[in-house]
């Protein structure tokens, strides 16, 4: 039988389908890969194209938010005691985001 034919009756016989190791996918687009250690490619589809350049934004836009200074009529007394908790809470919502966009 073909793995196909296989695969369409798993349903019935409750018994799943070897796939042959050669036939296994070996790498994945950039954009599909969410674990280190699996090989990937940079992706020239139209969705490769897109997560490049939104990721690229994304970059962008951390670093520029980063240089950004406050407007001094905005800072409150004492602000300087949330700085450090701002950036930890800053890193971990950029971190977030990056995952979500892989």
């Amino acid at each position: 039988q073909t793995i196909a034919k296989k695969a369409d009756t798993y349903d019935l016989s409750f018994r799943a389908t070897e796939m042959p190791y050669d036939l296994r996918v070996t790498d994945f687009p950039d954009f599909l890969a969410h674990e280190p250690q699996i090989r990937r490619h940079k992706s020239r589809s139209i969705l490769g194209r897109l997560f490049e350049t939104a990721s690229d934004v994304i970059r962008k836009k951390g670093h520029e938010m980063a240089e950004q200074k406050a407007m001094p009529g905005m800072l409150v007394d004492g602000y300087e005691d949330y700085l450090e908790e701002a950036q930890v809470l800053s890193a971990a919502y950029t971190d977030e985001v990056t995952a979500l966009m892989q």
